[in-house]
């Protein structure tokens, strides 16, 4: 799509708020041309030329009134503005944000943290200011015909030499379009470039001095500093000297005026109210190349800004247009809570011949079978790189499978993705995410408050303790990625999320592994008393392994091994080298593989 499809297809999703936006645009320029009539009726009156028969006092009337009009227009056209202006915002970032969330969860996007807030920020607000730029240039042609046609009722000589440096500037300003375009992919790399990097050195300081390698990377910072000043001055440079051309025609049509109505005056067919009408339109001589150089200018930046936005969210042209509600007036409707259905009750869920490798490696998971049966705990277990996150990852539609069923209650399920999620399957990850917002808000995430369905989920979390030695208890702020909880609260309050959503399927990646083993044993209890969950968790500990209906033992991406602690034990060299603790360095709990195996 061109650039000017998409302002064709964010129009059509507001029509008449763009309708009103441009019609009180051009209503406030219209007082502009019906001020320089009155101000040339007002200085022929005073030389004898009555216009209509109106007075000098009828004509300062008018003035008044048309004042006053202009005043009225130009507020409401700055909060129909203001409105359109949030509208494409809002449907932009709105759209952005979806469709990033409709990527494979585990997928990397296609820039860092920072780079993706650019994007967010300034990419859509390039649209913005091209969208509003437009709708003003538009109307200001259509007052500047206006104009052209009564300037050439007068005299259609002086109103060509007015206007044709204009013409000049507007034929120059085309010219220059692609060259305004380069700047600007310039400018906006080089200022992703220090984005970029910002957010990268705030996630590395620990690294940079166990490196001692502050001053190589402060160099490299700043290097990236002078090719953003550089390239952001080339832009700006180039853009001021556009508009210093444009703003200042109107000195030159000025002199072109006083020049050539001499002979005019003396000979009668130029009046001085004539004059002072063309002074009060030089605005739109002057200012329409200006408008339609900065409007060319802003159409290149805006097509920039769209190829960046569709390249992050990976998705075809019409997703970042593509209509949805904005809620731009009144409430914004609550989050209902998800009902759940009879086909969302958990009753079996099977696994055939799973299949992913990350690209350009051999490293993944191969031919996965799993069946899950209603109330059971199932452990997946393995050394560190066996595969056990990318086989949640893959199973939950968080990684794109290359192959492989997955069957839901005997239905089979094409996009794992958007079936496996609450109210049917709730997933918590190894590194647990939190919000910079209260407890609370991080536990409901926008569902409705129950108090007494709320403690109980504290309770299933273990968590009822902590709240009580929180300052502002559940509504205390937990700051930047739950910084102010420790890692074993952070991953009990993930788990309280889950247990949230009401879902029978739980999901857990090694969840246990900031608890201590007392905490450990309380939260598989507590979950285990419920009778209505069905866990798959990954884990090493051994509370969880002596708990598990079946253990999966993967190895290298591959299953080595399955059963019960007992037998697996007896049979399965790599789950004996696993309890003993060789590869995860833990400690024997006074119980020896011997003694697990009589059990």
């Amino acid at each position: 799509m061109k650039t000017w499809q998409y302002a064709f297809r964010l129009m059509k999703l507001q029509p008449w708020l763009y309708f009103w936006t441009g019609l009180l645009q051009f209503l406030f320029l219209l007082t502009t041309l019906g001020e320089g009539l009155l101000i040339q009726s007002f200085v022929d009156s005073l030389t004898g030329h009555l216009l209509f028969g109106l007075n000098v006092w009828s004509i300062i009337a008018l003035l008044l009134v048309i004042r006053l009009s202009c005043v009225v227009f130009m507020i409401l056209g700055i909060l129909t503005q203001t409105t359109l202006r949030f509208a494409i915002t809002i449907l932009l970032r709105r759209n952005l944000f979806v469709h990033i969330l409709q990527l494979p969860g585990a997928q990397q996007l296609t820039d860092a943290a920072s780079g993706v807030v650019n994007r967010f920020r300034d990419d859509v607000d390039e649209v913005v200011r091209f969208m509003a730029l437009g709708l003003q240039t538009v109307a200001m042609l259509i007052s500047t015909l206006l104009a052209l046609s009564i300037m050439f009722s007068i005299n259609v000589g002086i109103t060509l030499l007015i206007f044709l440096p204009p013409l000049i500037v507007t034929g120059m300003m085309v010219l220059v379009s692609n060259k305004v375009r380069q700047y600007r992919i310039l400018s906006r790399n080089a200022t992703g470039n220090v984005t970029r990097i910002i957010g990268e050195l705030c996630h590395a300081v620990q690294a940079i001095h166990v490196a001692n390698a502050q001053s190589s990377v402060m160099s490299h910072f700043r290097e990236l500093n002078a090719r953003r000043q550089q390239a952001s001055v080339s832009e700006r440079l180039f853009t001021a000297i556009l508009e210093s051309i444009a703003g200042n025609l109107i000195y030159l049509s000025m002199g072109l005026i006083l020049m050539f109505i001499a002979q005019p005056l003396l000979a009668g067919t130029f009046t001085v109210g004539d004059f002072a009408l063309f002074m009060s339109y030089l605005v739109f001589a002057t200012q329409i190349p200006q408008a339609i150089g900065l409007c060319l200018a802003f159409y290149k930046q805006a097509g920039v800004s769209f190829e960046r936005m569709l390249a992050l969210i990976q998705q075809p042209p019409d997703a970042l247009v593509a209509d949805a509600p904005l809620y731009l007036r009144g409430p914004i409707p609550p989050v209902t809570e998800i009902e759940k259905q009879p086909d969302d009750q958990f009753r079996s869920l099977h696994v055939n011949n799973l299949s992913y490798h990350y690209p350009g490696t051999t490293h993944g998971i191969e031919d996965i079978d799993l069946q899950l049966q209603p109330g059971s705990f199932t452990v997946i277990t393995g050394r560190i790189g066996a595969g056990k996150t990318t086989l949640l990852r893959a199973l939950l539609g968080l990684l794109p499978k290359e192959t492989g069923d997955i069957f839901w209650n005997d239905s089979a399920v094409e996009h794992p993705s958007t079936w496996l999620v609450p109210p049917r399957c709730a997933y918590t990850a190894q590194v647990p995410r939190l919000f910079s917002e209260s407890l609370k808000e991080n536990i409901l995430l926008g569902q409705p408050e129950d108090s007494q369905k709320l403690q109980h989920i504290l309770f299933q979390a273990i968590l009822e303790d902590d709240v009580l030695t929180l300052e502002q208890g559940l509504e205390t702020q937990i700051g930047l990625r739950g910084v102010k909880l420790s890692g074993g609260q952070q991953q009990r309050a993930a788990a309280a999320r889950m247990f949230a959503r009401q879902s029978d399927l739980l999901v857990f990646d090694d969840l246990s592994s900031a608890l201590d083993g007392e905490t450990e044993q309380q939260l598989w209890e507590r979950l285990g008393a419920q009778k209505r969950y069905t866990c798959l968790v990954v884990s090493h500990r051994k509370e969880a392994f002596r708990r598990a209906d079946q253990i999966i033992v993967l190895k290298k991406g591959r299953i080595e091994a399955r059963g019960t602690l007992g037998t697996l034990l007896q049979t399965c060299a790599e789950m004996r080298n696993l309890w003993s603790g060789s590869e995860e360095g833990e400690e024997k709990d006074g119980k020896s593989v011997q003694d697990e195996i009589m059990v």
